[in-house]
């Protein structure tokens, strides 16, 4: 039997090995603590079941041995022991020791990644700091500059009030100058003056002759005289106000020229403190980023490694067990009170304690508000400007800070939005990456893209460039894109570039378009899809990974494209004015400084006069006079711009009865009952206090607009007055229109 329960150690012994191998540990384990205690007389209970064979099997062949006595150190049995204790010395404990040491390897590895996470934005920040010192340097030069446009601009507002003066005078003495010359070069006028009166005597009529023509002393009151006297007043006169013409001209050019040197400063100033600010937000997004993932693989690893370290000891102490009682059994002598004591023996495992480094904490990265059009941006580098040179009236807009909604606008609970990181410019603005979400498969279905946006179409090469250096195809099973047609087939087919420039793509009412009517691009290059089996308003399947901006490519596929996963993009809102608004109406994008439920904000200056809701306004197409959702709205609103005056500031709140409503008893916001008569025109929410105030006060005219009568403060000190329908503006902020939900057909 000796000899049979030998060769089951060694077997037993080769499968732990196997065990041992197959099992090397990955990463992290518990803490140092107080070492387990194991009944010395059982086989441990947390040991692979190879393991716990073995020990067993060791255990049987000494007690075995031990009832039976002799010595089995010339026999086969003999060479059979050695080989389990080598074995469990040389391999078993030797794989114990290598798989510690891979565990505390593989954790030292992981938590250095996350550490790398902080060099790479420490990295990321040398960017940053190059364009702070840019900032730094063109914000003073940019204040200095505007200084001299100020005293440039009065010079040259100096000089052309004297230059009209100048030319007051110098039209007053040339027409002086026009009515002498005809006064006294008229033939017949002179003709009459030549000729002797009838009573006139020799003498009288050669004095009055000589007087009026020659003058008197040195020919002053002669005709010669006056003349090149008003002439001589009209050429000085000329002379001054061409002299003075040509040093106006030199100082507007003078003018002109330095405000264009500071609006280029300013170009400089607003570039570098908005690329500070986007490689900020860009370091700062990707250190979280690579920090939570890094952080997420070491407390997987580490979470492995724990149960590892301990099954581990566990291991160590039975061989060490086994060991011992092989060595007892080396000699062919042993007792009862050997065997008792390799089990009752206490063995070290301290060297299989595993060093848990210590997690690093994710650093705090804020994202600074120094950056064109902030607020602080404002006070920072325009407030001190003199009140003649305010800077550019059109701020260049940081669009790489722009703000976006990573809240899904419907959907399962399930899907989830996140901010992509744009390594470049994208002409459209922000993105969002929206997985796991409502499927999708035509223009018609709703997707899940956060309030504001929609499924992504780049317009162009270069928003493709930036599009590929900074996210990677999003396929859930398909990856879809915005570009559809209202009916079936090709359209322009293979025959034409598919990118909306062309017109054999881009127009008509069967074209391919996008949902918001806004440009795209997919190739300057024909290509062989669609090829015709197209099925209207389905998404194209951008089929292939593109190398490059060059190589995007697409299939049509009978409508069988779909996604629960995809890209999503603002919505485009058009800034040009309605149909009959005058020419100097002008319509553009405000800059906001924090979010604005309606997603857009336009500025209509110089536009259709409008007091009353059932007037035709200026506002494009698809957008409405503004009326705030909220007080975060209007936070954002009191933030960001200035109250718009022309002669009134008129929001989008009416009613369309006389009278007050809820009147000053209640708040004014949709959300109270009492106010429920007061509606916007396109039957979305408003805002404008959440405590009562004194107007409206009862002489409201229906469908007139209140006026936003003073300047807010802050977002809850906004104030309106009905004042019997006298409010009227041909200036206003306009904002995206509310889709009307379609109806559900019963069938």
């Amino acid at each position: 039997m000796s000899q049979e329960v030998a060769d089951k150690v060694i077997s037993a012994g080769v499968a732990a090995e196997k065990v041992a191998a197959d099992n090397l540990p990955a990463p992290p384990a518990m803490p140092m603590g107080k070492q387990e205690e194991v009944d010395p007389f059982a086989t441990d209970s947390t040991l692979p079941p190879e393991t716990a064979e073995m020990e067993r099997e060791v255990t049987q062949l000494v007690m075995g041995a031990t009832k039976g006595g002799g010595n089995f150190a010339a026999t086969p049995m003999g060479g059979s022991v050695k080989t389990i204790k080598k074995l469990i010395q040389d391999k078993m404990l030797t794989k114990v020791l290598h798989a510690h040491k891979e565990s505390q390897k593989e954790l030292d590895k992981l938590i250095a990644q996350v550490h790398n996470c902080d060099k790479a934005r420490n990295t990321a920040f040398g960017g940053v700091n190059k364009q702070l010192k840019q900032y730094k340097k063109f914000s003073p030069l940019h204040k200095s500059c505007r200084g001299l446009e100020a005293v440039k601009f009065t010079s040259s507002t100096a000089c052309h009030e004297e230059l009209q003066d100048k030319k007051k005078i110098k039209d007053l003495k040339c027409s002086e100058f026009a009515e002498v010359a005809a006064k006294v070069g008229n033939e017949q006028a002179n003709a009459q003056i030549v000729k002797k009166g009838a009573s006139e005597s020799v003498d009288s009529y050669v004095r009055r002759i000589t007087a009026t023509v020659c003058g008197g002393a040195k020919g002053k009151g002669g005709m010669l005289y006056i003349f090149l006297m008003h002439k001589a007043r009209c050429n000085k006169a000329s002379k001054e106000y061409k002299k003075m013409k040509k040093s106006c001209i030199h100082k507007r050019k003078a003018y002109v020229g330095k405000k264009t040197e500071c609006n280029n400063l300013q170009d400089q100033m607003d570039y570098s403190a908005c690329q500070r600010t986007v490689l900020v937000k860009d370091a700062c997004e990707g250190y979280a980023e690579c920090y939570q993932t890094k952080l997420g693989a070491y407390e997987e690893a580490m979470h492995a490694v724990r149960k590892e370290e301990k099954d581990r000891k566990s291991e160590w102490r039975a061989l060490k067990r086994m060991d011992c009682l092989i060595s007892s059994f080396l000699d062919g002598k042993v007792s009862d009170h050997e065997v008792t004591a390799c089990k009752k023996k206490a063995y070290d495992t301290n060297h299989l304690i595993i060093n848990y480094p210590k997690i690093p904490k994710l650093r705090m990265c804020s994202v600074p508000d120094l950056y064109p059009s902030t607020p602080a941006y404002k006070r920072a580098e325009f407030s001190p400007l003199p009140a003649l040179a305010k800077g550019k009236e059109d701020a260049n807009e940081c669009v790489g800070v722009l703000e976006i909604s990573t809240q899904p606008k419907a959907g399962p609970k399930s899907c989830k939005c996140q901010r992509v990181t744009l390594n470049g410019p994208y002409s459209p603005g922000p993105m969002v990456r929206c997985q796991n979400c409502l499927d999708i498969r035509r223009s018609q279905d709703t997707n899940s893209c956060p309030s504001g946006t929609k499924l992504f179409s780049p317009r162009s090469a270069k928003d493709w460039k930036t599009f590929l250096a900074s996210a990677t195809p999003l396929r859930a099973p398909h990856w879809v894109v915005d570009v559809t047609r209202p009916a079936n087939g090709c359209g322009g087919c293979t025959a034409h570039p598919m990118n909306s420039g062309n017109k054999f793509q881009g127009k008509g009412k069967k074209a391919w378009k996008t949902s918001d009517g806004s440009p795209w691009w997919l190739r300057s290059t024909k290509y062989n899809e669609p090829n015709g089996d197209y099925h209207a308003n389905c998404y194209l399947d951008l089929w292939h990974t593109p190398k490059s901006e060059k190589t995007v490519t697409f299939n049509d596929g009978s409508c069988g494209y779909h996604s629960k996963s995809y890209y999503c993009q603002p919505i485009h809102v058009s800034t040009k004015p309605k149909r009959g608004s005058p020419k100097s109406c002008k319509c553009k994008k405000a800059a906001l400084t924090g979010k604005f439920s309606a997603g857009v904000l336009i500025r209509c200056m110089g536009c259709l006069d409008v007091r009353k809701r059932t007037q035709v306004n200026s506002c494009p197409l698809g957008t409405k006079i503004f009326s705030p959702r909220s007080r975060a709205d209007w936070k954002t609103i009191v933030d960001s711009v200035k109250p718009v005056r022309a002669p009134h500031w008129i929001v989008d709140v009416t009613r369309p009865q006389n009278g007050c409503g809820g009147c000053t008893k209640h708040p004014m916001n949709s959300a109270k009952k009492s106010q429920a008569t007061w509606r916007t025109s396109d039957g979305s929410a408003w805002w404008l206090r959440s405590s009562r105030y004194s107007e409206p006060n009862g002489d409201y005219k229906a469908n007139c607009y209140m006026d936003l009568w003073h300047t807010p403060a802050n977002a809850d000190s906004v104030t309106f007055n009905d004042g019997r329908c006298n409010y009227h503006s041909n200036s206003y902020f306009c904002q995206p229109k509310m889709k009307k939900k379609k109806k559900k057909s019963r069938r």
